[in-house]
């Protein structure tokens, strides 16, 4: 299957399947059905979307909410946390990616990222 007819039957088939969420007062996430509700509480809310970020040895680390279960069926807990690595220098585009069920688990991979990149150039 061609990529344009992947993509398509993505948009078609798989996005309007995607589970939406928002964090409540505490931080936890919460199912939001309706798609409105959910699109002007990420737009409010962009600052309590990202979990945490650094900057190391040329390096950017961003971890942050995405709002929507990425497992695609495939974990019982939903995939609302995502760590991406960044270096211009290397590449334009991210240089990896990993997704987490909590935000324990971000935190714990964000950290886990910044060792592996960073480890012996500072």
């Amino acid at each position: 299957m061609e990529l344009k007819e992947e993509l398509k039957k993505f948009v078609k088939e798989i996005a309007p399947k995607l589970k939406l969420y928002i964090l409540d007062e505490n931080g936890e996430p919460v199912s939001e059905r309706n798609e409105r509700k959910w699109k002007r509480w990420h737009r409010e809310n962009m600052e309590r979307k990202f979990v945490r970020e650094s900057f190391r040895s040329g390096f950017r680390f961003r971890t942050m909410f995405l709002g929507q279960d990425m497992s695609f069926g495939q974990s019982e807990k939903p995939v609302l946390w995502e760590t991406l690595v960044f270096n211009r220098e290397v590449s334009p585009r991210g240089l990896e990616r990993q997704r987490y069920s909590s935000r324990e688990d971000a935190l714990i991979g964000h950290d886990k990222l910044v060792e592996k990149y960073t480890r012996g150039l500072e």
